[in-house]
């Protein structure tokens, strides 16, 4: 673990005051290494925010980050196993605003990750995750999702609470009266997309009493996420679903030939042992 001054903006200034902390992980149970930034505030002595990844690893193989330092140019660290090359390396990060790269280190693609990451399970279901999450909040499949939203944006009422907001002088509702104009100036599904990007990165941009955590999420993985929770289901064809039920019924065929077998040898064994005994009375 490395910590960075608040006065050091060596890796920019939203990274000042941070702990830099190297992580482990498991590529195979979707728990990605890589180097994870803490806020923590050592006056107040206490974290600030949800830690979230500034590097992340996006291999297949197994990694782990071993060593993280800050040297006079960069942040350093070293990955414990070597590329498929069989080499191994020391990275170093640096700010560079003139070149353009495929990957950022805090970017992030996958929504089922990001889901996961920020804990939207622990309080929701979502479908699109085989159905399994917490109950506290609401359920977020596509239909009922698009239902609940659409009623509240369609309420004359709701009109109102967002124009009370934006009369309001304190945050979090003052530097989220575009959030609100952005809801207001669209319509459809396109509203929709909009309010669930910013009930994620800012809950209680429409609502006062919110119970949903600010997870700090930034407005780029919230719309990763927004498009992921409104995404058409794929509609598999008929011969998918011909394999996948030959494959049900296969394996049930396999289940029975294999409790019968088991049952005939079982019945062999003992047929065998009583006549062994008798024999020998």
């Amino acid at each position: 673990m490395q910590y960075l001054p608040p006065d050091n903006y060596l890796l920019g200034e939203a990274n000042a005051g941070k702990f830099f902390l190297g992580m482990a992980g498991s590529v195979r149970r979707g728990k990605m290494p890589g180097i994870v930034r803490i806020w923590y505030d050592m006056d107040q002595r206490r974290v600030m925010a949800v830690p979230d990844y500034f590097l992340r690893y996006r291999g297949k193989q197994e990694q782990m980050v071993v060593a993280v330092a800050i040297g006079p140019d960069g942040l350093y660290f070293a990955p414990l196993y070597a590329n498929q090359a069989g080499q191994t390396s020391i990275y170093k990060i640096v700010p560079d605003s003139t070149n353009s790269y495929p990957y950022r280190p805090t970017q992030v693609d996958d929504p089922r990750q990001i889901i996961r990451e920020r804990g939207c399970l622990g309080c929701h279901q979502i479908n699109g995750d085989s159905g399994f999450g917490g109950a506290a909040g609401p359920p977020l499949n596509r239909e009922l999702l698009i239902a609940n939203i659409q009623a509240r944006l369609n309420n004359p009422q709701y009109r109102q609470l967002l124009d009370e907001l934006d009369q309001l002088n304190e945050e979090p509702w003052l530097s989220t009266r575009e959030a609100r104009a952005a809801v207001r100036a669209l319509s459809g599904e396109a509203a929709v997309r909009q309010w669930i990007i910013n009930q994620i990165v800012e809950p209680r941009w429409d609502n006062r009493g919110s119970q949903m955590p600010n997870l700090g999420v930034p407005p780029s993985e919230a719309a990763i996420v927004a498009d992921y929770l409104l995404a058409r289901p794929t509609q598999t064809g008929w011969m998918t679903r011909l394999t996948t039920v030959l494959r049900s019924r296969l394996a049930w065929l396999a289940f029975g030939a294999g409790l019968v077998a088991g049952m005939v040898v079982a019945g062999s064994g003992m047929w065998l042992w009583r006549r062994r005994r008798y024999s020998r009375l």
